[in-house]
């Protein structure tokens, strides 16, 4: 029978000294502890059972050296860079591993959320509490849930790389810790929008919504596609006299792709590239777009590597479709 304590009673983690960390490895039967500013991890003797009794050896273990672990933290909170200067340092980094359009969002993210809020604080002084009082401020402000996630997911990603290459010495990330998890913004299960059927069909056959719009809708409404993917598709990936209608989906047209806004690059993912079956409304609404509408927005008639969906001078668009809908719905009724 293992009788081993599996958790630190809070009454003994409060008597910590500061800038101690103590906690059982029940497996091992063995108790560890660490002290800033480095954490280095040290392992009680094996004797060392009663969780009263590992607190008091830590005591002793630092009172025989002298060490003010406590001391040593707040040094470093105000002598080490601030998270202003590694937000600077991590956005070059990051930016070998990620996509354009996520950079830009990391970017904004640093520039608007995290260096108003910590930019001037030492990046050791970022602290538990600390986090916890953004978070529930951004809440009473009534911020977006999905934006403040966004965020959140920026800076856990941007303080576990400041951890990697030695910015800050901690045991673990803040961002674990369940006292920050508990104060971020729950999504409702009711937060997506779905438009009833009857809505759907009022919008396709609206004459107030324009032909390139409605085309865009047929085809969104019942294939599933993303936004990216409508933008990317040509003229040339599109199967409409086959006995199975279909088209081919490629690439995209990113918001941000590989030569900048509007541009083209490779699918979200390897199975995001794939042949698609049309529905005969997507079909009729498709057909009558290419015929009319293409024509009089380009002023010429299309060729098969051009896009389907493109701006007045025929080349990649990536429109405000969120306001079009909204603004289109309204003209339905």
């Amino acid at each position: 029978m293992n009788d081993f304590p599996t958790r630190l009673p809070d009454s003994i983690r409060k008597s910590l000294p500061p800038g101690v960390s103590l906690f059982p490895r029940p497996a091992k039967k063995r108790w560890v502890m660490s002290t800033a500013p480095d954490w280095k991890q040290k392992v009680l003797p094996a004797d060392v059972v009663r969780p009263d009794a590992a607190l008091a050896y830590v005591v002793a273990y630092l009172r025989e050296r002298a060490v003010d672990p406590g001391a040593e933290m707040e040094r470093r909170k105000v002598e080490g860079p601030t998270v202003s200067e590694c937000c600077d340092r991590w956005l070059p980094i990051v930016a070998k591993r990620c996509a354009p359009a996520t950079l830009k969002g990391h970017k904004t993210h640093c520039e608007r959320w995290i260096k108003p809020a910590f930019g001037s604080l030492a990046i050791a002084a970022l602290d538990v509490p600390g986090l916890r009082a953004w978070l529930r401020k951004l809440r009473e402000e009534g911020k977006d849930a999905r934006t403040v996630l966004h965020v959140v997911s920026t800076f856990r990603s941007f303080y576990g790389d400041a951890m990697a290459d030695g910015w800050v010495n901690v045991p673990a990330s803040l961002f674990i810790h369940d006292g920050v998890k508990r104060e971020l913004p729950k999504v409702g299960e009711d937060d997506p929008i779905r438009l009833p059927l009857e809505w759907v069909q009022r919008i396709l056959d609206c004459s107030g919504v324009p032909l390139e719009r409605r085309a865009r809708y047929a085809l969104a409404f019942t294939s599933g596609m993303r936004d990216q993917e409508i933008a990317g598709l040509r003229l040339s990936r599109l199967v409409l006299d086959a006995g199975v209608p279909h088209l081919k989906i490629e690439d995209v047209v990113a918001l941000v792709g590989d030569d900048g806004f509007a541009s083209t690059k490779g699918t979200k993912t390897k199975s995001s590239r794939r042949t698609m079956p049309l529905h005969a409304v997507a079909v009729a609404a498709l057909r009558e777009w290419i015929e009319f509408g293409w024509t009089v927005l380009v002023g010429r008639r299309p060729k098969s590597d051009d896009f389907l969906f493109p701006r007045p001078d025929g080349k990649a668009s990536r429109p405000r479709s969120a306001e079009w809908l909204r603004a289109d719905l309204a003209t339905a009724g």
